[in-house]
């Protein structure tokens, strides 16, 4: 990603996570530093789901998936 122009571009990461491990969503954090460092704009802090997705875990991701296109669309509207 050390190449990539993200300047102004909206985004933001997601992932399954296990709790065993030292720093709990360790890629998600990653993730969002690197979008950050190549300019992207992050519309959520990341979204972190122990292992599987549990009923409640689903419904978080869908308002993940609210939020971020709610988002694009108002930027759309905006420019």
């Amino acid at each position: 990603m050390d190449d990539v122009e993200l300047t102004s571009k909206m985004a933001s990461s997601f992932g399954s996570c296990d709790s065993f491990y030292p720093k709990y969503g360790a890629a998600v954090d990653l993730m969002n530093e690197k979008l950050q460092e190549r300019g992207a704009r992050l519309i959520h802090d990341g979204l972190k789901v122990e292992l599987t997705p549990e009923e409640e875990d689903v419904e978080s991701c869908k308002d993940f998936g609210r939020t971020f296109a709610s988002e694009l669309l108002l930027n759309k509207q905006e420019s």
